[in-house]
């Protein structure tokens, strides 16, 4: 989100791409989490199973 002022001004999509062209999903992004090491994780709770890993290059 961002913010301004202290208050929410919109939401930027962070990580995209979980659906088909036709609609269909082939995993949902739940259970974000910022590990110790400065990179964000999080699984999905549909479709695909595991843990996704998203960092900086």
């Amino acid at each position: 989100m961002r913010f301004h002022d202290g208050k929410a001004e919109r939401v930027d999509d962070l990580v995209t791409g979980f659906q088909n062209e036709n609609g269909d999903r082939w995993a949902r992004p739940v259970g974000v989490a910022v590990g110790p090491d400065g990179v964000l994780y999080f699984t999905s709770d549909e479709g695909i199973n595991g843990l996704f890993r998203l960092s900086r290059k």
